[in-house]
């Protein structure tokens, strides 16, 4: 078992990794693995669980508030649950932690950017500038996650197969 202390990796024995004498390669190789896969169970399960709680505050605030029209409540629940549903597929795919960890970031804070924008637009459909932006905002995303995914399973011109 892997154990994170103070940015460090260590082994059961509490000593570092590289300098264990008790770890073949192979152990080490699946020991990784395990603690790698056990990070993203958890992250997929925060994930969904924040994606949740946001979607019924929403509509919570939505019953509750008399200038927050059902439209924009709407748009809203669809966003929350757009951006969910993307963070969960930023896990579920097979791609390098620091694609996954900028671009947990860069969607959070465009996810929040969507909010706003769904929160203060006009209540209507037809020649909203809002609703256009969230959609080119979301469509962005989503070919920002498939370049992602497809240059980082790309291997000396090659793709690699997943392993999930």
């Amino acid at each position: 078992m892997q154990i994170l202390l103070s940015g460090k990796r260590v082994c059961r024995t509490g000593c570092h990794w590289l300098k264990c004498p008790n770890w073949p390669e192979l152990q080490f190789n699946k020991h990784l693995l395990l603690f790698h896969l056990k990070n993203d169970t958890d992250m997929k399960k925060t994930i969904l669980i924040f994606g949740g709680l946001a979607f019924v505050i929403n509509i919570l605030l939505g019953l509750l508030l008399s200038k927050y029209s059902n439209f924009n409540m709407g748009v809203n629940c669809g966003v929350i649950a757009l951006n969910t549903a993307l963070l969960y597929a930023l896990y579920q795919f097979n791609m390098r932690d620091a694609f996954r960890i900028s671009l947990s970031f860069l969607f959070g804070i465009v996810g929040v950017i969507e909010l706003l924008l769904a929160c203060f637009m006009p209540q209507y459909a037809q020649d909203n500038g809002s609703l256009i932006a969230i959609i080119l905002i979301l469509f962005t995303k989503i070919l920002i996650l498939t370049i992602t995914n497809n240059s980082s399973n790309k291997k000396n011109g090659k793709y690699e197969l997943s392993k999930r």
